[in-house]
């Protein structure tokens, strides 16, 4: 699934667009409250991760303005970016991921004999 930022990430597609792989849960394992801990003096003040995004970097709630924001974990400077301004809008703003592959310049595919073997082994 995807959703489009208000401000655009380094990881956003062409059209604007970054995924998310999953929301963390409420109980169980690496639930909300444990992902927080986790990462409570790396996250600036207010910031509650509630999601993984690609490259795992963290969907966050603030709670001080009630935004959706994108914090990511390898970026010195600006690693926080709005993705928007309250959860109603976000979770409206998600999509389903339609990959765009752009076969034009394949003329034919082949696969080695060990490939298919292998495929044919794991289907069985």
């Amino acid at each position: 699934y995807e959703f489009k930022c208000i401000e655009r990430t380094p990881l956003s597609d062409e059209d604007g667009y970054d995924g998310i792989s999953f929301f963390f849960p409420l109980e169980g394992e690496n639930n909300v409250y444990e992902i927080e801990k986790m990462y409570r003096k790396q996250l600036p003040f207010g910031f509650i991760p509630i999601g993984d995004v690609d490259g795992g970097n963290l969907l966050c709630f603030n709670k001080t303005t009630g935004g959706i924001f994108i914090w990511f974990h390898d970026q010195q400077d600006t690693n926080i970016y709005i993705v928007n301004n309250n959860m109603y809008d976000f979770i409206n703003s998600i999509e389903k991921h339609v990959m765009k592959i752009d076969t034009s310049g394949i003329d034919e595919t082949n696969f080695s004999e060990e490939l298919l073997m292998a495929m044919k082994e794991f289907k069985e």
